[in-house]
């Protein structure tokens, strides 16, 4: 599984065989570990400077019903990057609705006194629109982690729009 995020957390655990565990939270709070220590460093790193990162990582359930997700590689974003490929769909996307362009540039967070109802909602709808978008995409760039970034930027979106 792959996906894109900001590392909240980066921390080591000692496991009674000697060896040194690396747990990664990020910022939806899913706990990833490794044993790999330059992936920790990565991740450290990201989390320091608030960079999103690349994760590609395997997800586990094991039998007393916890997922464990074992974390493959960890790669910087480069912010032009996310922008070039699900930025680049979406402003396609406004273009061919006959929107401004600007329309998720500026985009605040939402708001505190949201219900929980309106957030399943907005983000069901954002998620189908994120789905849509991905024929305006490049075949290689059909991605998962493309889809949940440009969901996360239409619920944003729906949540400060007011009529």
């Amino acid at each position: 599984m792959e996906r894109v995020d900001t590392i909240s957390d980066v921390r080591t655990k000692e496991l009674p065989t000697g060896v040194t565990l690396y747990l990664l939270k990020d910022s939806d709070g899913k706990e990833y570990s490794t044993r790999n220590r330059d992936l920790a460093r990565v991740a450290d790193e990201a989390r320091s400077s608030g960079q999103h990162v690349h994760l590609d990582y395997d997800e586990k359930r094991n039998d007393r019903g916890f997922t464990n997700r074992y974390l493959n590689s960890i790669s910087p974003v480069d912010a032009m990057d996310s922008m070039t490929t699900v930025g680049a769909a979406m402003r396609a996307a406004q273009e061919a609705a006959g929107r401004p362009a600007s329309l998720f540039d500026d985009a605040e967070p939402p708001p505190s006194a949201t219900s929980e109802k309106d957030l399943q909602i907005a983000k069901a709808v954002a998620l189908k629109a994120g789905v849509e978008i991905l024929q305006y995409l490049p075949e290689d760039q059909r991605t998962v982690s493309n889809v949940q970034t440009a969901a996360e930027h239409f619920t944003r979106w729906l949540m400060t729009w007011r009529p």
